[in-house]
């Protein structure tokens, strides 16, 4: 997973549905609207900007198209806290074979790339950095922090899911995947496993 934060980091409309000439009165209720998303950079690669004090804190994985290191993950977390003005610390936490499984870890940082904050490098001491695209997040109004984001890695080879808590509204999921799939990324919907997590306490 190459989730991350940066404390010091800053910076549907519907259409209501009418009734016959001048019967306001019987006009239908509007429907409830979908999950408010964060619009795209120019190129189409990201969310055209990422505001780091709403992206900092604990994210759970809702679901992944999974990787080697992941494979046997349950529990999935990644936690971020700034190191300097351009890199934080990554950390990284699951359980092996279940949520009763041993804990394991792993630390790394994380670089921005650009001032929008939403591509980033991420380096785990293997020998390279993995690109970490923020790919889509809420466009909730307000200071509190985002509520689910979408990352892409590899130009969509890995791809992430992550929320704020344990679980995410089916509703809002399913939107994340239509706008997977809308921007051409290989089949998200048969290659996304959700990711086991244990219930809030």
């Amino acid at each position: 997973m190459r989730s991350m934060t940066w404390m010091g980091w800053t910076a549907l409309a519907l259409a209501g549905c009418g009734s016959d000439e001048g019967a306001a009165d019987s006009a239908l209720p509007e429907a409830p609207e979908g999950p408010a998303f964060a619009p795209y950079a120019e190129d189409g690669r990201t969310v055209a900007s990422v505001d780091p004090a709403r992206y900092i804190g604990l994210w759970y994985e809702i679901a992944t198209t999974g990787s080697f290191q992941q494979g046997s993950c349950a529990g999935t977390t990644a936690t971020y806290t700034p190191i300097d003005a351009e890199t934080l610390e990554v950390y990284n936490r699951c359980y092996r074979g279940g949520l009763d499984g041993p804990v394991s870890e792993i630390t790394g940082t994380a670089t921005t790339t650009d001032a929008t904050f939403s591509r980033l490098l991420v380096d785990f001491g293997f020998g390279f950095a993995a690109p970490y695209d923020i790919v889509e997040r809420d466009d909730a109004a307000g200071e509190a922090p985002y509520a689910f984001a979408a990352v892409s890695s590899f130009d969509g080879a890995q791809l992430w899911v992550l929320a704020r808590t344990p679980t995410l509204d089916e509703e809002v999921y399913e939107a994340i995947l239509g706008k997977m799939e809308a921007r051409g990324y290989e089949d998200p919907r048969g290659r996304m496993e959700r990711t086991a997590q244990a219930p809030s306490r």
